[in-house]
């Protein structure tokens, strides 16, 4: 089971989101894949090699050491343990495909994971609740609330009045 919650952002509110979790915790971002294991782990967006690609937020104050692993076809380099890592994803909002996002963690898996999930938990929930204290607007999609961040917002208004 993991916990979630659906967002629409542009780059500017994924911008604005990587700010607040610089300027609150101790967190490292990195992407799915890259070249190397040193371009897997990324200062912010724009250093993104796919820019739809899921970031993966490290709370550096829960001890982990990821495990870099290759695929076999483009030998491409990945972390291979986030399942039990202390990690929140974020999907990002793909506009292309009209396909919102969301913000995610893993919280219950097969093995117990190598952190406090109590902790990582308050965590998780200071982030999520960041997202719906500065939606602009809340719509429900299929019977789940998809919150808006402000960019997205005026992009769905503007939308919506055509």
């Amino acid at each position: 089971m993991s916990r979630q919650i659906q967002i629409c952002t542009t780059p500017k509110d994924d911008l604005r989101f990587v700010e607040y979790l610089h300027n609150n915790f101790d967190c490292a971002l990195f992407q799915s894949f890259a070249t190397t294991e040193e371009a897997v782990w990324i200062e912010g967006l724009e250093d993104l090699q796919d820019p739809y690609d899921t970031i993966k937020v490290w709370n550096r104050d829960f001890p982990w050491k990821p495990v870099y692993n290759k695929t076999s076809r483009d030998q491409l380099v990945y972390v291979s343990n986030t399942a039990r890592a202390p990690v929140i994803m974020l999907e990002r909002t793909n506009w292309q495909t009209y396909q919102h996002g969301k913000i995610y963690w893993s919280k219950e898996i097969s093995e117990p994971p190598e952190y406090h999930i109590a902790y990582f938990e308050k965590f998780y929930n200071k982030v999520a609740q960041w997202f719906q204290k500065n939606a602009f607007g809340k719509v429900k999609q299929n019977d789940v609330n998809v919150y808006y961040m402000p960019d997205a917002w005026k992009r769905y208004m503007i939308q919506v009045d055509a």
